[in-house]
């Protein structure tokens, strides 16, 4: 997923913030899939710092952002967090995933 959003941040007036805690961009774009957080695995120092970042792009451009957690994002309280600075949950998106080393497939050879 970061593959994916980040190249929107990297936009002429776009901003991208890539570290190995946290991946945030926004575009500007009046959309909240064109802005915001995509990968979090942060201390809840630097979740409120991002917080107040994107805070001020949302008040400077007047475009909504969004936050792409789960169940791998750090802090384990990132929702309350989040809920405490004025976040709220607006959608919850099921996931899939297999493990492709236990599935009996066999490639067929041409």
């Amino acid at each position: 997923m970061v593959a994916f959003w980040s190249p929107y941040g990297r936009a002429n007036g776009c901003t991208l913030h890539s570290s190995n805690r946290l991946v945030w961009f926004y575009t500007g774009i009046d959309h909240p899939l064109f802005n915001g957080v995509i990968f979090v695995n942060a201390n809840e120092h630097d979740v409120k710092v991002t917080i107040e970042s994107l805070n001020q792009k949302i008040a400077e451009r007047g475009t909504p952002a969004l936050w792409w957690i789960g169940p791998g994002s750090k802090p384990d309280n990132i929702e309350a967090i989040l809920q405490q600075h004025g976040v709220s949950r607006v959608e919850e998106v099921p996931g899939m995933a297999a493990n492709l080393d236990t599935l009996n497939i066999e490639p067929e050879l041409i």
